[in-house]
């Protein structure tokens, strides 16, 4: 497969595009290699058991965000939910950039982190399916994108991290992923004001997987969906009954496909 290839879904309409801007800024942080590993041994001088221990805190963290994250969006509503979620992503990687205390009080405020795109796959397929592409070249473009922020951001870190070193601010990546919340804030206000599917879909979403894996980024960037099939036959049944025409039931009927990143 080709990475490149993922470029489609920033062709088809606008909503689709700033959707799939909103995933790629959410999952770069997850590329980052061993940078955090490493800045904790060098920088924080902790052994690497307790490093193992912090970091199967984090797992954790997201475990428990996606278990609450479909009450949590049927309570808030999925923009709201995904603005906090975003910002308390956000406020990990700042306590990360201030330092091991800081680290400890990140990870409290940053529990709803791994759940902040639980929307945006379901989005992305019910604006790919309203564009006219195919929900397997939707899947495919997502894996793409997945497999070229595994290429590039990597080497983008790694620049950041030499950047601050000779800088002194040997954070900077940190404080890098920070911002980068804050720009997906904006970018999740902007995609979930008037073209996200419903709180009741998403949350539905999020009870068959979505956000983080705690199996890592391998296990996150697996991206799955049911059959085509499934939504067809829910858009011809919605047309049927007099509900919504062709283009936006095929879209809302993706959203039950529970696609998982």
């Amino acid at each position: 497969a080709n990475p490149l290839s993922c470029a489609r879904l920033f062709r088809g309409s606008r909503q689709l595009a700033l959707a799939s801007a909103l995933l790629a800024v959410h999952m770069a942080p997850m590329f980052m290699g061993d940078l955090m590993q490493v800045h904790a041994l060098e920088a924080w001088r902790l052994d690497p058991q307790t490093i193992g221990l912090f970091l199967s805190a984090v797992a954790a963290s997201s475990m428990v965000a996606n278990g609450l994250g479909g009450a949590l969006i049927a309570w808030m509503g999925l923009r709201a939910f995904t603005a906090a979620a975003t910002l308390s992503h956000g406020a990990f990687w700042a306590g990360v950039a201030w330092g091991p205390r800081g680290a400890a009080v990140g990870l409290a405020l940053g529990l709803l982190g791994g759940a902040r795109s639980i929307g945006v796959t379901s989005t992305i397929t019910a604006e790919g399916t309203m564009a006219g592409m195919p929900q397997g070249m939707i899947a495919a473009s997502r894996a793409n994108l997945v497999a070229f922020l595994k290429v590039v951001c990597p080497v983008a870190y790694g620049q950041l991290l030499v950047l601050g070193r000779k800088v002194g601010v040997r954070e900077l990546p940190f404080v890098c992923n920070a911002v980068l919340m804050g720009l997906a804030i904006v970018l999740g206000l902007v995609v979930f004001d008037d073209a996200a599917p419903p709180a009741a879909e998403a949350a539905a979403s999020a009870r068959t997987g979505g956000g983080d894996s705690p199996a890592g980024p391998e296990g996150s960037a697996t991206l799955g969906a049911r059959s085509p099939a499934d939504g067809v036959a829910g858009a011809e049944n919605a047309v049927a009954a007099g509900g919504y025409p062709a283009p936006q039931a095929a879209a809302r009927a993706s959203l039950g496909a529970g696609a998982r990143l």
